[in-house]
């Protein structure tokens, strides 16, 4: 299988983007995903986007969302606003203001700033509201009432106490909050660990934050799928929803990843991220 494709990133979350409008390439082989995806061997990324076409006047394009290890996901944040920006830089619409079908429902993105020279742009995304009632997040929790939020529930980790918060973006995120500097701790391996212990029947991303102020969120996230990431979305979406809950940060904040800061605003409508995305190159890859 042979297609041209696009390395695209937002603050270093970075994807290989296919316009699959056409060309019915079959992204359905896991281990396929992971050459294609491998550091080492590959292209290298986060997740391959496809961009599909859509018999359906509410929507502008279908996303499918690949993750690096070959697992589909539902929603990315940062991976929406790449996509955004690719379809602007090659004209697949005039629109600035985009109606996207994934597996987590409708999103839409909007196209603030695009400068053709640089490669770069500036997208918002309205990834929706949150999920925070217990019957509908992927948790294994009988014990707590269907209604009620999942808010500092203990777990157990190495023999560490964690308190973590359940905040579903369209998929799942486990939020824990340090006092202590989040790069001091061993995050990735209890990232992995929390992943798939058995409280998560289809997995979870962890997010790992610590407040810097009523308006500030310092963040790392281990993203389901995919491992430490340097920013995620939706992992910023749903730390700000927690920590607004916990009365830690107002309903807008900064966050800041280790690939660079993301605005976040919880609206009545959805909550809102903002930031750059960059194109990196073109090529075209035989697997």
């Amino acid at each position: 299988m042979e297609f041209k494709f696009t390395k695209m990133h937002g603050l270093g979350n970075d994807f290989i983007v296919v316009d699959n409008r056409e060309n019915n390439l079959e992204f359905d082989d896991k281990d396929k995903i992971k050459n294609i995806c491998n550091r080492r061997f590959g292209v290298g990324a986060d997740g391959i986007l496809e961009i599909l076409s859509i018999d359906d006047p509410d929507y502008d394009f279908e996303i499918i969302i690949h993750n690096s290890d070959g697992s589909e996901a539902e929603m990315c944040g940062n991976g929406i606003r790449c996509i955004a920006h690719y379809i602007k830089e090659y004209n697949l619409t005039e629109k600035m203001k985009l109606s996207l079908k994934t597996k987590a429902g409708k999103i839409i993105p909007e196209i603030m700033e695009y400068n053709k020279d640089q490669k770069s742009a500036i997208i918002s995304v309205n990834l929706g509201k949150p999920e925070l009632k217990n019957e509908n997040l992927a948790i294994d929790l009988p014990e707590i009432k269907k209604d009620s939020y999942i808010l500092n529930q203990k777990l157990l980790i190495d023999g560490r106490e964690y308190k973590f918060n359940m905040v579903s973006m369209g998929n799942p995120h486990a939020v824990i909050f340090f006092n202590e500097d989040i790069d001091e701790l061993n995050w990735k391996d209890i990232g992995s660990k929390i992943e798939k212990n058995p409280l998560f029947p289809e997995k979870t991303n962890v997010e790992f934050a610590t407040k810097i102020n009523n308006n500030k969120i310092k963040l790392n996230v281990w993203e389901r799928g995919a491992g430490a990431t340097l920013a995620c979305g939706t992992g910023a979406a749903a730390t700000v929803v927690a920590a607004s809950l916990n009365n830690l940060v107002d309903r807008k904040a900064l966050v800041e990843l280790p690939g660079g800061n993301l605005q976040v605003e919880w609206n009545d409508d959805g909550v809102y991220i903002k930031g750059e995305s960059r194109l990196v190159f073109n090529g075209i890859i035989n697997v």
